[in-house]
């Protein structure tokens, strides 16, 4: 029978619609969306240089001290302070390094942003390649030093100088210690300061001993190696984090930047309408508010990104889920658009349909008098509705073209209903086989039966005209990136 009627377009009809919504974006807008993008990615990337001052300042702060040190050290002392120079000025050359990349990027405003990400991850992946070159030269370095030690506190033949060997790497340890007291080496490093400080604590038991017991020298000087190295290592090895996350940082947010660009280039689409002149359409009525959720939820995260006390509480795989999340809204904001492309066309062909089918109707099913066509209220997104009255009868029905999505693909629903059987009992019967072939005529298929209205059904759709739409062709942002986002939001 004929109550429900549907239609859905096919898959070819979907990408062709989807590649003339891509069209339908403004070039003019897309590009300065893609220029504010990258002047924002200038600003974020001075704002990533800022939050690493923390290993700036750390490094400034042991240099000083070791110059402090070193004025009445004794020759072993020197070595190990010369080593903590040496990888302290590794450390500065590979972050200066690293800033001047960063701002060179910054500069290159000429640059696509697709090619800002390409550049951003070879980056990533050489800070990582030197920081294990530096880690392998400094373990051979270290190696070295211990080597010179022990001869030189042997030539001394005095099991003193194997405890005041120790002595100093004990010392140095702890200094190292202390100055990682304000870095986040729980988070990059998790459990290894403990382990650190039972070393340390080793070998100022060794040391004690040796003391009061100089037969145990040679263990002064081995467990006050192994403090430092271990201490050393940790010191190291934070830096190498707090640098890896520096550049996750800037990926983080140079992929916020792109998603926001996304955005801001897709909120008017531009239609040629039947008289050939262009007309804008908000992208962000016709998704219900769906892109500016996906710009709140950007907005969210940069806002986190952009505070230091929050940001640092970030870990690697929280940059990497915002740097995912930024991906899906990309994904979301095309989706978005699409949808609202489909919505807008299939809003005019609705109208027309409804214009079409009234006609039809009209003259093949002997309905006299037309009341009105139009949508619900004044939405030009809600559902197209059909009055039709045969004046000699009273026979009355409303059909109303309800639009529908499934899977991204757009299409309407045609719900018949009833209002007044008529005078006339077969008028029904021979309507609906009417409007049965009317409607395969225009690939709207179904057999449910056309129901009979109920009085508050038939008051509302009598008025339908004056009430507020009740269907809306619309798209939905993706609410799992709001879940997302909101967790993140929460745990900092």
């Amino acid at each position: 029978m004929s109550g429900i009627k549907t239609r859905t377009i096919t898959d070819t009809e979907y990408y062709r619609l989807k590649e003339e919504a891509r069209r339908a974006e403004d070039a003019r807008r897309r590009a300065k969306a893609e220029e504010e993008a990258k002047k924002r990615l200038e600003n974020d990337l001075k704002l990533a240089k800022i939050y690493n001052q923390g290993l700036e300042n750390r490094i400034k702060d042991v240099s000083d001290s070791l110059k402090i040190a070193e004025k009445d050290a004794s020759d072993a002392r020197k070595k190990i302070i010369d080593t903590i120079r040496d990888t302290n000025k590794k450390l500065e050359e590979q972050a200066k390094s690293f800033d001047k990349e960063l701002e060179n990027l910054g500069a290159q405003t000429k640059r696509k942003l697709e090619e800002t990400n390409r550049h951003f991850e070879s980056l990533i992946q050489d800070e990582s390649r030197k920081i294990n070159d530096l880690r392998n030269q400094t373990a051979r370095d270290i190696a070295n030093v211990r080597g010179e030690i022990q001869d030189l506190a042997q030539k001394v033949g005095n099991p003193g100088a194997l405890i005041d060997a120790g002595q100093d790497y004990f010392d140095m340890a702890n200094e190292l210690v202390k100055k990682l007291a304000d870095s986040r080496h729980e988070m990059f490093c998790p459990g290894r300061m403990s382990e650190v400080l039972e070393k340390i604590n080793d070998a100022k038991r060794h040391i004690d001993i040796a003391r009061g017991n100089p037969a145990d020298a040679s263990n002064a000087i081995s467990y006050g190696e192994e403090a430092f190295e271990a201490a050393h290592d940790l010191y190291q090895e934070v830096a190498a984090q707090e640098a890896l996350w520096k550049n996750k940082l800037c990926s983080a947010l140079k992929s916020l930047d792109i998603a926001q660009s996304e955005i801001e280039a897709r909120e008017l689409l531009s239609l040629v309408g039947p008289d050939g002149k262009a007309r804008d359409f908000d992208t962000n009525e016709w998704s219900n508010g769906g892109l500016a959720t996906l710009k709140k939820q950007v907005g969210t995260l940069k806002e986190i990104l952009s505070t230091k006390d929050r940001a640092t509480k970030l870990g690697f795989n929280d940059l990497d889920g915002i740097i995912a999340l930024a991906d899906e809204v990309c994904n979301d904001a095309e989706d978005i658009r699409t949808g609202a492309y489909m919505a807008i066309t299939n809003s005019q062909e609705r109208i027309g349909l409804a214009e079409d089918l009234k006609n039809e109707l009209q003259a093949r099913a002997g309905m006299s008098s037309v009341i009105t066509e139009g949508y619900e209220g004044d939405d030009f997104r809600a559902a197209n509705v059909i009055h039709l009255k045969n004046g000699t009868t009273g026979f009355e029905v409303i059909i109303t073209l309800k639009p529908t999505a499934d899977c991204g693909k757009c299409g309407y629903t045609a719900e018949t209903s009833i209002v007044n059987p008529g005078r006339n009992g077969n008028d029904p019967q021979i309507f609906e086989k009417t409007l049965k072939e009317v409607m395969k005529d225009y690939g709207l298929a179904g057999d449910n039966p056309i129901p009979d209205a109920t009085q508050d059904q038939r008051n509302e759709m009598v008025d339908w005209n004056d009430r507020n739409a009740k269907t809306v062709s619309v798209v939905s942002s993706n609410p799992q990136i709001s879940t997302s986002v909101s967790d993140i939001d929460a745990r900092v």
